[in-house]
């Protein structure tokens, strides 16, 4: 059985330690996913699409491509404090990218 965590690692370059980042069961943030667009760009990182399984037990595979697009800032982690989670609403950008998983950013 696959499942998928919602959580974020984040590997120390200088002690090349990992470190679970916590969040509270209340914070805003994307649902679990895999095959998710990812891009940085300064202290930001972007999340696009992805693809999960939905636990249905009247079905026996449900999957769903994600559409939707993240931000994850991860600057906050200079400071000891979780980075923070903003959804990217693009409304009026012109027509979004259609359902996809296992893409590419560069």
């Amino acid at each position: 059985e696959t499942r998928w965590f919602n959580d974020v690692c984040v590997l120390d370059l200088q002690s090349y330690t990992w470190l679970t980042v916590p969040y509270s069961k209340l914070a805003t943030r994307p649902e679990p996913r895999s095959a998710c667009n990812v891009g940085l760009h300064g202290d930001i990182a972007y999340i696009q699409g992805g693809f999960s399984k939905l636990k249905n037990p009247t079905v026996k595979s449900e999957t769903k491509v994600h559409t939707d697009a993240w931000l994850l800032h991860l600057k906050p982690i200079l400071q000891g404090s979780p980075p923070t989670w903003e959804r990217l609403n693009v409304r009026g950008a012109g027509a979004s990218p259609k359902d996809r998983a296992g893409t590419a950013s560069t």
